[in-house]
């Protein structure tokens, strides 16, 4: 069965996620929370949930103390999600300012609107990748789009982005923590082809339909989706990445005989993880606790890893070496 956004799982995550921030009112979960409410078409709720999500991701960074680069290109991201750009203008200039990894720093000009500065980052992020980098190459399609005023080069971009959704088979309601998620990029790539061709935008119901991502209710009577396959065969494999703070770390990833993947994130302070399965179902592990969940494929486990990591400080970067070091494990 072809993967796809059904709206009725949307709209149950979305009263999940309604109880979840009335107990605790995470940044993590309001944003999820407004993406929620923003692909139901309920567009007034999802800039509030914006507007509050930057607030707690504001008063994190706060507590933590310290310059975390990626926490404040994300609040600006947050702000212009919820329509407010005049405030989302120095949180995104501060973030611009400090020294970034060519991906981060290629969606930051984007959202800044330095088309050709974004241009040239994500052009390096897909030399340093050392192989296929089809996220940095749809942000250079959608980046050139927009210099260059070509609306069929950002239809493009908006088809790329769209594949990637396919792959990562994430829905809207489950993004969080970057400065823009994959449906964010489809929304503004559908933005910039109906502005450079003199048009409007499609609605984002129809947007789904156009790319085949919209699903209809679901079947009871159709099987389930068949797991995500892991890594082909064992291996390690270590590479060189930058540290938050500058210089450089080397962490590794293995995957073992039994096809359980390792993560050594950060050996210097045994940042570490795991995603682990029997019998064909995987969960996640951080350091030495298993979260809760479990899921039919390494990648839905790796999901799991991603807002207990955004959590601490650096979360973002940890999250964005995490996904790094996952594409190196299909590569051993």
């Amino acid at each position: 069965m072809t993967w796809g956004v059904n709206l009725e799982d949307v709209a149950a995550a979305r009263d999940e996620l309604l109880a979840e921030v009335g107990e605790r009112a995470g940044s993590h979960a309001l944003e999820r929370l407004a993406r929620a409410h923003r692909w139901l078409g309920e567009e007034e709720a999802a800039r509030t949930r914006f507007r509050e999500a930057a607030a707690a991701a504001q008063a994190a960074l706060e507590r933590w103390g310290r310059e975390d680069v990626s926490a404040i290109g994300r609040i600006g991201s947050l702000l212009l999600r919820a329509g407010d750009a005049e405030a989302a203008a120095p949180w995104l200039e501060r973030a611009a300012s400090a020294e970034q990894r060519p991906g981060d720093a290629a969606a930051l000009d984007y959202l800044r609107g330095d088309f050709e500065d974004a241009v040239k980052h994500a052009a390096r992020a897909v030399a340093e990748e050392q192989g296929p980098y089809p996220w940095a190459e749809a942000v250079t399609t959608l980046a050139t789009a927009r210099r260059d005023g070509d609306h069929a080069r950002a239809a493009d971009a908006a088809g790329r982005f769209a594949a990637l959704i396919r792959s990562e088979r994430t829905p809207p309601d489950e993004e969080s923590g970057g400065s823009l998620s994959l449906f964010d990029w489809l929304e503004e790539s559908e933005r910039a082809r109906a502005e450079l061709a003199g048009g409007e935008p499609a609605g984002r119901r129809s947007l789904l339909e156009q790319h085949g991502l919209l699903r209809a209710e679901r079947d009871p009577d159709r099987k389930p989706p068949a797991p995500d396959a892991p890594p082909a065969r064992p291996g390690s494999a270590t590479i060189s990445y930058p540290r938050p703070d500058g210089g450089e770390l080397t962490p590794s990833v293995t995957v073992e005989e039994g096809g359980d993947i390792h993560f050594e994130l950060d050996p210097s302070r045994d940042l570490r993880a795991a995603l682990l399965q029997h019998d064909g179902i995987w969960r996640a592990r951080l350091g030495d606790a298993d979260l809760p969940g479990s899921f039919r494929g390494p990648r839905g486990a790796k999901r799991a890893l991603w807002d207990p990591l955004r959590e601490q400080p650096d979360g973002q970067w940890a999250v964005a070496l995490l996904d790094k070091l996952f594409r190196e494990s299909f590569r051993l």
